[in-house]
């Protein structure tokens, strides 16, 4: 009698056609294939015999020394278990598990490790490892393991809870000698043992865990919310953002409250700290900021402005709204935002708006307004605005963001390209990732070897035209072909804005190359008008409206739109950025763009992002034509003083060769 078919679970010999195991009576599995089992350990030899034992129940074994080919071959390779070898006390291996997890969620994982840390052991819990073994370990007991063929659903969720009871430890664990610690809380309603385990709650603690830091804690506390717990050095300003960036993640019916606490401070004590948890007593000056200021906060502007309309206004607060500012002074003549530079009250405010026009009537002293005019002008504009846009808070803008699942999930292959920059990947793992996508790739290739770069023999090969690009033009090409797949391009405003975009991109490459300076634009650049594309699609009635403001007033577009809308596409697009994991300076460049100098007057590339924007404007690559005297004047400063780039120069002599390049560009990139 032949046995062939063996039981998954017990290990037992059955008949090739039985169904049920005959020993445990558990149903076996009709795929008669080899198991195919990856096995890293740093000292391959002590898995010699798990090696044997796995080779002899009928699996396929391949063995790695060292981490740093897995997820290569994990990606290019479906294994059915991986089984690794490592010491998870040191921070680079946990970082390794953390990444590994984002990218490969379902793969059926064993970890043996020789430490029995029991934090650590927690922590591999917390992201969802269920088999782990502590050396020493008996080989049949992995083999067990392996043999229940433990696939968890796509909702599962077995985080380690702790509950009010065990704060004290937890608190007491988590504080750093002789730092600060912080401990940001999220109250939520209902949050027993019992519905922790429902499906709402398990899909919103995967979603904020898998967008923490990986040296961030998570702990879910039953009866109270989750903590998390920062173990980098973080300042109160950083903790605002990763707050309000969890606190997007959470339904607002599930969330009560949310704050942070900081230990050790003033007078108290781990006790005290304990008990304000236990509360939900958080800080109160936690409360979210306009989204606008998510990523720095320059300070209020103490000033007294005794006119009529600014007596109806909190000056702090509006001041420090750059959008609002920016919008109010575009209602303004160029005289009269001249007049208010030169008043010694208003300079402060003014200063970081002003334009080249502005610059030269400042420069001849001569404005001719009258301030009080002006002020009062300046303070009904901001009014007027103001009550517009409390009208259209309604627009659910925030909520069309957080609902439309297709927008916000970039590809897998996007995805593991922009996971892989953040963690400073090796290139060979970033070419590995574009290689899965064949339109990426394709454009990649198509690009080197244009007539932009020139060199003498085609290049066939992807990763030596990702070398000569580098990650940041990789991460620029790869997003603008996949963030524009993510909207409709047959809607003619989102196509001209697309194109827009490209010029952008076009004219930054065209100073880079003649300046012989790299400023990192590329990438920002592609994603500044993400937050216009957004509005052009879901909201296309108010869109043509703020567009129709613009052009008869010939106003930029983003002085318009809050009159049409309740945010402003530069908080959308920074949304969207934060949304896809995208660095800081990314989101700075989408909110700052149109008034850099309003947020920093060093920053290259928020700079360069502005000046590109301008001239492609001038070009009319826009659905509204903008003059080049338009251009911010602390832009032309500074990038003349830092890198020598004349502006205004280039513009004049070389116009005709930027919009021959842009044409070009479009040929590859459309």
């Amino acid at each position: 009698m032949k046995y062939m078919n063996r039981c998954n679970f017990c290990g037992h010999q059955n008949l090739v056609d039985a169904v049920f195991c005959i020993k445990c009576g558990k149903r076996i599995k009709a795929d008669n294939k080899k198991k195919k089992v990856l096995l890293v350990d740093n000292a391959a030899t002590s898995n010699f015999f798990l090696t044997r034992k796995l080779t002899d129940i009928g699996c396929e074994v391949k063995s790695l020394k060292s981490t740093n080919f897995v997820l290569d071959e994990l990606s290019n390779k479906n294994y059915d278990f991986f089984i690794i070898t490592l010491n998870i006390s040191d921070d680079n291996n946990l970082g390794f598990l953390k990444t590994f997890k984002k990218l490969f969620p379902k793969q059926n994982t064993v970890i043996i490790t020789p430490n029995a840390d029991i934090e650590n052991i927690k922590l591999l819990k917390s992201m969802r490892f269920d088999k782990i073994f502590i050396k020493p370990v008996k080989v049949d007991a992995i083999l067990e393991k392996i043999g229940q063929d433990i696939e968890k659903e796509d909702n599962s969720s077995d985080y380690d809870i702790h509950d009010k009871d065990s704060l004290e430890e937890l608190v007491k664990s988590n504080i750093k000698a002789d730092d600060i610690t912080y401990f940001i809380g999220f109250v939520l309603k209902d949050f027993s043992m019992e519905n922790i385990k429902s499906e709402a709650y398990k899909k919103t603690m995967d979603k904020i865990f898998n967008s923490l830091k990986r040296s961030d804690k998570f702990e879910p506390v039953a009866g109270l919310g989750i903590l998390i717990i920062p173990t980098e050095r973080m300042n109160e300003s950083g903790l605002v953002v990763l707050m309000n960036k969890t606190k997007r993640m959470i339904k607002k019916e599930f969330l009560m409250s949310s704050g942070f606490l900081k230990y050790p401070t003033g007078s108290l004590t781990v006790a005290d700290i304990v008990k304000k948890i236990e509360n939900g007593e958080f800080e109160e000056k936690t409360q979210e900021k306009p989204k606008s200021e998510v990523l720095k906060d320059k300070g209020n502007v103490d000033i007294n402005i005794d006119k009529k309309s600014f007596e109806r206004i909190n000056t702090d607060d509006v001041f420090k709204n750059r959008h609002l500012v920016f919008s109010a002074l575009k209602d303004l003549k160029d005289e009269e935002v001249s007049a208010l530079y030169l008043d010694k009250k208003m300079k402060k405010i003014v200063s970081p708006y002003i334009s080249l026009s502005q610059a030269r009537i400042i420069k001849e002293n001569k404005p001719d307004a009258d301030i009080d005019a002006v002020k009062e002008k300046f303070g009904t504009a901001i009014l007027d605005i103001m009550r517009m846009n409390d009208v259209l808070k309604s627009d659910n803008i925030y909520e069309k963001i957080e609902s439309d699942i297709s927008l916000m999930t970039l590809p897998e292959i996007q995805n593991n390209i922009i996971m892989l920059i953040n963690e400073e990947a090796s290139f060979k793992r970033i070419v590995g990732e574009l290689q899965k996508d064949a339109a990426i790739s394709g454009r990649i290739l198509k690009l080197v070897n244009s007539a932009f770069f020139g060199f003498p023999k085609q290049i066939k090969n992807l990763e030596k035209a990702a070398t000569i690009l580098g990650t940041e033009e990789i991460l620029g090409l790869s997003l603008s072909i996949s963030f524009i797949n993510a909207f409709d391009k047959n809607i003619s405003f989102i196509k001209k804005l697309w194109q827009h975009n490209i010029a952008v991109m076009s004219v930054i490459k065209y100073i880079e190359n003649k300046y012989s300076i790299s400023t990192s634009s590329i990438t920002p650049s592609i994603l500044s008008s993400v937050g216009k594309i957004f509005l052009a699609q879901y909201f296309p009635e108010q869109y043509i409206n703020a567009i129709r403001e613009a052009q008869q007033t010939s106003k930029p577009y983003s002085a318009v739109e809050l009159k049409h809308f309740s945010i402003p596409h530069s908080e959308i697009g920074a949304t969207i950025a934060d949304k896809w994991n995208l660095p800081d300076k990314i989101k700075r460049v989408a909110l700052y763009y149109a008034y850099p100098s309003a947020f920093s007057r060093v920053n290259s590339t928020l700079h360069l992002v502005h000046a590109a924007h301008c001239i492609a404007s001038s070009f009319g690559y826009c659905s509204i034509k903008r003059n080049i005297d338009e251009i911010n004047y602390y832009t032309l400063t500074m990038l003349s003083k830092k890198h020598g780039i004349d502006i205004l120069g280039i513009y004049d002599k070389e116009k005709d060769k930027m919009k021959q390049y842009i044409k070009d560009m479009m040929l590859l990139l459309i």
